[in-house]
């Protein structure tokens, strides 16, 4: 005998054929059916099964934002800021397109390795792109696996797309003069100062206020860095300087909340420059200088800290004014660019 959990779905078949469009069925058609299918279904052990294909009003699309926005919150919840979900949703949003917007929780592990190929070879990222992308899709559908929205995880086969770091050589004493003497105002100026002086990073530069500069003490307190760990950093003396003549300057056109300001000034107020907006000026500033590679905000932070550890300051200490919560990650300015002898006195400590 035909199980009943068989009888549930050949009754719910005679229900979805009568939503189909442009296709009619007598009462005795559908009754054929309903005895052929049975013969065929009492021949197999039929077991219940969920499907979206059976369900005429289900939105995969709906399906897609919520499991997408649910992911975003969780990660936003153990701490993620705004700019790392972003990047999560961007991420995912450009595989769910290649994907041709279908449903994310069918997605195979073939679907994922055809669409990290398409990326490397067809748009030509790097593999340390790639690796962030795949980085990405194996945290969304952890997530969706710890959920059990999902029964397997499609990430769970495929590894870690392997790349070469790329070693960030600082700039020398003559390309720091370079830079220098390629601004063109005060403003470019106590920016490369700030950078160069502080070793901090883009980010934590444009969050800066003018309530967190001491200029008499010359030290700048750093609210809002990554990882969440707040500390104070020292300001060198062309730095407080330049400080202080962008500071007239600007003080004459409006005010501001924050130590370097962007040039929009609305009803006497200016506001925040945005990190893109300082990579925009520290990018500018090197094509002008003539240098014969890229210039970007984090190089001042590696030649802050090379130059620190040349000079015989602690790796503890370096550690502590860059934000590193791992010394670890000072010894890699120490490894690449510290003297051989400066190292090993670095490190035996």
């Amino acid at each position: 005998m035909i199980t009943e959990d068989a009888r549930h779905l050949l009754s719910q078949v005679e229900e979805d054929l009568q939503y189909c469009e442009n296709i009619t069925f007598s009462r005795d058609e559908l009754l054929m059916i309903h005895v052929e299918i049975e013969k065929l279904f009492d021949k197999y052990n039929v077991s219940k099964k969920e499907t979206t294909a059976l369900n005429p009003y289900f939105d995969v699309d709906k399906q897609n934002e919520h499991d997408i926005t649910e992911f975003l919150t969780d990660l936003a919840t153990q701490g993620s800021k705004p700019p790392t979900c972003k990047q999560y949703d961007t991420g995912i949003h450009t595989f769910l397109k290649w994907y041709d917007n279908r449903n994310l929780r069918e997605a195979t592990e073939e679907d994922i390795k055809a669409y990290l190929r398409y990326r490397m070879d067809e748009v030509g990222i790097k593999p340390s792109t790639a690796e962030q992308n795949r980085s990405v899709l194996f945290s969304f559908y952890s997530f969706l696996h710890s959920k059990e929205y999902i029964q397997v995880n499609p990430m769970i086969m495929i590894p870690l797309i392997k790349f070469k770091h790329a070693v960030r050589v600082p700039l020398t004493k003559t390309e720091l003069e370079m830079v220098r003497t390629a601004c063109k105002n005060n403003r470019e100026r106590a920016l490369v100062e700030i950078l160069y002086s502080t070793g901090a990073r883009a980010n934590e530069v444009s969050n800066i206020h003018v309530c967190d500069v001491n200029l008499a003490n010359r030290t700048v307190f750093i609210r809002e860095p990554k990882g969440f760990k707040q500390r104070t950093v020292l300001l060198s003396e062309k730095a407080v300087y330049y400080i202080r003549e962008y500071w007239k300057e600007r003080d004459r056109k409006g005010t501001s909340d924050f130590l370097i300001s962007n040039m929009v000034c609305t009803d006497g107020v200016m506001g925040q420059l945005s990190k893109p907006g300082i990579e925009y000026m520290v990018k500018t500033i090197g094509e002008r200088a003539g240098l014969n590679r890229s210039l970007f905000p984090h190089l001042f932070r590696h030649t802050m800290a090379t130059h620190a550890l040349n000079s015989g300051m602690g790796i503890d200490e370096v550690g502590g004014l860059l934000g590193h919560a791992n010394i670890n990650n000072t010894r890699i300015y120490a490894k690449r660019n510290v003297t051989t002898s400066n190292y090993k006195a670095l490190v035996c400590k």
